[in-house]
């Protein structure tokens, strides 16, 4: 809804199992005009980083469930690993493989820390934001922004107008994923 106020189009990296579980709502992010990018079928670790074959598996899988929700062949092909595709962490190695399989994925550089820690209402959220982010502004670089979006983050939610209010005023646009050009990786 902040989104559609906004008249801001995004990019919502879905898990393939919850686009099963929720169709309605992953349609209503399509039809709203958002793009919808792959955040792998089941979103656990164990299961997904397995093997190369079961984390292709569930890419695959989850491109099916995308096309069946909007009806459309994906053009655009892009996948954001649960975890980030970071060479540090849990499965680092794994995925510094399995990222040279695709042909797109995404990492973000900035974020509002709603799955960092303690739970945090909008204001924490707000202001860590903020502090996140302020090099990147200072320096005038384009922002990719990890927030989620499930029923157990409201706050993240009551965040977002005050976070894009703050944007705007930096000079900022918005951006689906696909509508911008990609370095190579």
């Amino acid at each position: 809804d902040t989104l559609k106020k906004h008249n801001i189009k995004a990019t919502f990296f879905e898990v393939g199992k919850m686009i099963k579980e929720n169709p309605d709502m992953a349609k209503r992010v399509y039809n709203e005009g958002h793009l919808i990018a792959n955040h792998s079928y089941s979103h656990d670790y164990n299961a997904l980083y397995a093997t190369e074959q079961s984390f292709s598996d569930e890419v695959t899988k989850t491109e099916q469930a995308i096309e069946e929700v909007t009806g459309e062949k994906l053009k655009f092909k892009l996948v954001r690993f649960p975890g980030g595709s970071y060479n540090a962490g849990d499965h680092a190695a794994e995925k510094q493989v399995y990222k040279k399989t695709l042909a797109n994925f995404c990492d973000w550089n900035t974020l509002n820390g709603d799955a960092e820690g303690k739970e945090k209402n909008s204001a924490e959220l707000d202001a860590f934001f903020k502090k996140y982010a302020a090099s990147y502004i200072e320096q005038d670089k384009n922002l990719i922004i990890l927030m989620h979006d499930s029923d157990v983050k409201q706050a993240t939610a009551d965040a977002l107008d005050g976070i894009i209010v703050y944007l705007v005023e930096h000079g900022y646009t918005f951006h689906r994923l696909d509508d911008i050009e990609w370095n190579e990786q």
